[in-house]
């Protein structure tokens, strides 16, 4: 199942993610958890579906809680199970 920005924006703030990550040293990846905050894309007000560009804007990097600390544009891809219907 894809997710669609929207559903990331509105269903995963405030929710436990999974950050996959790489080892440059071991040259693995591993996984890590981690409560996402905000994701850096904010709805584009008067969007237009039929006048082409996206419904959403940069409104600057992600941010989320790993082990306790606040990251700004936190390390590694961003990894979601499954879409959250709730």
């Amino acid at each position: 199942m894809t997710c669609s920005s929207s559903e990331v924006d509105g269903k995963y703030i405030g929710k436990e993610v999974e950050f996959i990550r790489t080892d440059n040293e071991l040259k693995k990846e591993y996984s890590i958890k981690g409560k996402l905050l905000a994701t850096g894309w904010q709805p584009q007000p008067g969007y237009n579906p039929y006048g082409g560009g996206t419904p959403y804007y940069s409104t600057g990097q992600m941010i989320a809680e790993i082990n306790g600390k606040i990251e700004i544009g936190p390390s590694g891809r961003l990894f979601y199970q499954v879409c959250r219907k709730d």
